[in-house]
């Protein structure tokens, strides 16, 4: 058997400030993959529950996602929640 525990002292901070996309998946008219879903705390990594940032397959040929702090920070660690229903996404 496995387990695994990880302690992590800090804070987010890209947690609920401005973030953009270079597109947006939409899903029949339904805007599913927004920039802002992937800084507002919910690691929920289900694409249908509308959590994640998600760019637009075909149409974007150079895919970014940015964040913007208020103020300068010393970054040390970052921390990535891939999509659980399609982990080729990444």
């Amino acid at each position: 058997m496995f387990n695994a525990v990880i302690i992590f002292i800090g804070q987010n901070e890209a947690l609920k400030q401005p973030s953009v996309q270079s597109s947006t998946h939409i899903n029949q008219g339904d805007d599913l993959g927004l920039a802002s879903n992937a800084a507002d705390g919910n690691t929920n990594s289900v694409f249908s529950s509308k959590t994640c940032s998600h760019t637009h397959d075909s149409l974007d040929l150079s895919p970014n996602w940015n964040v913007t702090f208020g103020q300068s920070h010393a970054i040390n660690r970052i921390v990535l929640y891939n999509r659980f229903d399609n982990t080729g996404k990444l």
